[in-house]
């Protein structure tokens, strides 16, 4: 069976493949990027998200969003970007490679704390935020009805999940979605990362609170100029 070392190992290694690993320099100008950079256009796309999400939290900041605790960070660009507009940010990851890179680069940022680990091992039991963010990083927990409750469990009353960057589908879009990321993970060299990378139905959303802020295959969101292609996702806890 499979590490989780050597998991996150074969997952670094495929992020410098594909050029996502990011110096010290890039990574404090995140998410803009030089117009020669192979994936400029994703990160246009990703700052008109991370904009959006900063306007969404601070619209309720006045209320109640004084907390966020992002799950997934990475190099916690986000993370910085949203302590930047005045909450306090709790950032964890397991890929302590990165993790470190941002808490060095960000250091500065006295609203941005860096954790190692996940929900179940970074977090206290009777701790509680007021926002819970998945930034492309959903995909990554095989159980979307698993960690959304765990998420929910660790929000104070009226609080929010927010779920940007990432993929949902149809039902009968995922065999094939799933067949595409195989090819990808195997023509990559990484054959194995197919494995923890998951494909969810845009049914799971039913069974909590859910508003979809943005679809992406509603027509009128189709053929806008500045089409998004990912949804974006609001999950309130009662």
């Amino acid at each position: 069976m499979e590490s989780a070392q050597s998991h996150i190992a074969q997952y670094l290694a495929l992020r410098k493949k594909e050029n996502r690993i990011y110096t010290d320099a890039q990574l404090r100008m995140l998410p803009n990027i030089e117009r020669t950079h192979p994936h400029c256009k994703e990160w246009i796309a990703r700052k008109r998200s991370a904009d959006w999400l900063i306007q969404q939290l601070s619209e309720n900041s006045v209320k109640s969003v004084k907390s966020v605790i992002e799950v997934g960070c990475g190099n916690g660009w986000l993370a910085n970007r949203i302590a930047s507009a005045g909450m306090q940010v709790t950032a964890i990851d397991v890929n302590l490679v990165e993790l470190q890179q941002g808490k060095a680069v960000f250091k500065d940022n006295d609203r941005l704390h860096f954790r190692a680990g996940d929900l179940y091992t970074a977090v206290e039991k009777n701790e509680a935020f007021d926002a819970v963010v998945f930034a492309a990083s959903i995909q990554y927990f095989s159980s979307f009805e698993t960690i959304i409750q765990k998420a929910l469990a660790h929000l104070r009353s009226k609080g929010r999940i927010y779920i940007i960057d990432s993929h949902f589908y149809k039902n009968h879009e995922i065999t094939a979605a799933r067949q595409r990321t195989i090819d990808y993970y195997t023509t990559a060299g990484f054959a194995s990362l197919s494995e923890h990378y998951f494909h969810h139905p845009v049914d799971v959303l039913a069974s909590f609170n859910t508003q979809v802020l943005y679809d992406p295959r509603n027509w009128k969101n189709v053929f806008r100029r500045k089409h998004e292609p990912f949804h974006r996702i609001c999950i309130q806890k009662s």
